[in-house]
This record gives C-alpha cells, sequence and structure tokens, in this order.
C-alpha cells in the first residue's frame, strides 16, 4: 500500500494480475500525444487549443483511462473555461470531478474538499455568493477535520471565503478573512517570505477600499 498515493486503497481491493494491467494501461493513457500536447497548450496558455487537446484525450482514452487520470483532465478543462469565463462549461467539469473522488474517497474527503473549492471559486464569478460561500465552507470543515490549525488548506480556505464577500462588497468582513490567512502563512513561512506578498496585498487593498488609508499604505509598502 502506497501511503504517498491517495487512492492507494484501490490495492488491497484489486487482484495483483488485475492491478499491473491497470498501471500499465493507465502509463499508455498518461504518454497520449494527445494529453502531452494538452499539457504543452496549456501550459503555453493557448487555452483553445488546450481545451480542444484535453477533450480529444478524455474521448479517445476514457474506456481505458483511470479515474484519477480522467478528473486530472476534467480539472485542467475546469480550471482554463473559468479563465475563459466559460463558468457554467466549467462547473459541469468540476462537478464530475466530486463525483470522481465520493466514488473513490468519501464525501468527507480532502480530495472532495478541494473539488468544492473549485466549485466556490467559479460560482463567486457568477455573482452566485450564496453558494460560493457553501462550498469554502464545507471544504473548511474537512481541512479542519484533517489539518492542523495553521496548515494552508485553512489559509486557502479563509481567502476563497474573503474574495466572496469582497465581492459583495462587505469588506469588513473580507479584511478579517485575509488577516486570518495571513497569521496562518506567518506562522509557516515567517514574515518576510515571499509567499506573504499576496496576504499583503489582499490586506492593503481591503483597507483602502475600508478608507484606512495609514493601514492599507503600511500593507502595500511590506508587499514591496
Amino acid at each position: 500500500m502506497l501511503e504517498s498515493n491517495p487512492f492507494s486503497f484501490w490495492c488491497e481491493k484489486m487482484p495483483e494480475n488485475e492491478l499491473n494491467h491497470w498501471e500499465y494501461q493507465n502509463e499508455i493513457v498518461q504518454k497520449s500525444d494527445e494529453f502531452q500536447q494538452a499539457e504543452m497548450l496549456f501550459q503555453s496558455n493557448q487555452h483553445d487549443k488546450a481545451v480542444e487537446y484535453y477533450k480529444m484525450y478524455v474521448e479517445r482514452n476514457k474506456e481505458k483511462m483511470s479515474p484519477h487520470s480522467l478528473r486530472s483532465a476534467f480539472v485542467r478543462l475546469g480550471k482554463i473555461l473559468s479563465q475563459q469565463a466559460k463558468y457554467q462549461e466549467a462547473l459541469d467539469y468540476h462537478f464530475q470531478c466530486v463525483e470522481i473522488n465520493v466514488a473513490l474517497c468519501g464525501e468527507d474527503s480532502v480530495e472532495v474538499a478541494v473539488d468544492y473549492m473549485a466549485i466556490g471559486s467559479v460560482l463567486n464569478e457568477l455573482g452566485q455568493y450564496k453558494k460560493a460561500l457553501d462550498c469554502p465552507q464545507k471544504a473548511l470543515t474537512t481541512f479542519n477535520a484533517c489539518c492542523g490549525e495553521n496548515d494552508i488548506p485553512l489559509a486557502t480556505c479563509a481567502d476563497y471565503i474573503g474574495d466572496v464577500f469582497k465581492n459583495k462588497k462587505n469588506d469588513k468582513v473580507a479584511l478579517q478573512c485575509y488577516i486570518k490567512s495571513m497569521k496562518i502563512h506567518q506562522a509557516i513561512y515567517g514574515e518576510n517570505h515571499f509567499e506573504m506578498t499576496n496576504c499583503y496585498g489582499r490586506i492593503g487593498m481591503s483597507y483602502y477600499r475600508l478608507e484606512e488609508y495609514d493601514e492599507a499604505l503600511s500593507s502595500i509598502s511590506r508587499k514591496l
């Protein structure tokens, strides 16, 4: 059982000959031309072409690829389509990721929590703020159960929730969320680590929108 693999529990249920066959098939799929081309196009920001090749990859290999590989393609498609403001199509892929991970890992797994975070981000862009808040809060319940109080997933949840309140023009609550995230990052990295840059920037802009300009300048200066 490979502990580094979140899907390693499969190995306990699958005969050795079937497991070897599945790993062989998965290796073939991962090395397919469509997948490699899609990855290169994604990295070079040629998003339209990347979507075309990811979809081609899924269509040609769906019957023989592992659920994990299928989810990886759906995650990428959801991310690209969201960046292209094709939010409904992006949501469709993210919800398919949830279905896959619920079947594999259970409703309360970290994998499902990550999928809900992605869904919440898209709903935030759509202005569906109530639903957008439900997603990171649901993820937060999972992360609280399995992470320490100063783990990055908790900070990420705080940032996502802050972003929703920012879009709702509730900058006081957004600021509280960003400060919470900053404290977690600070506990992990220290005050002057480059990972702190985004934290100081979010806090500074929140103070600016609240017309607390001295605090805004102080935070933005730390970002610089």
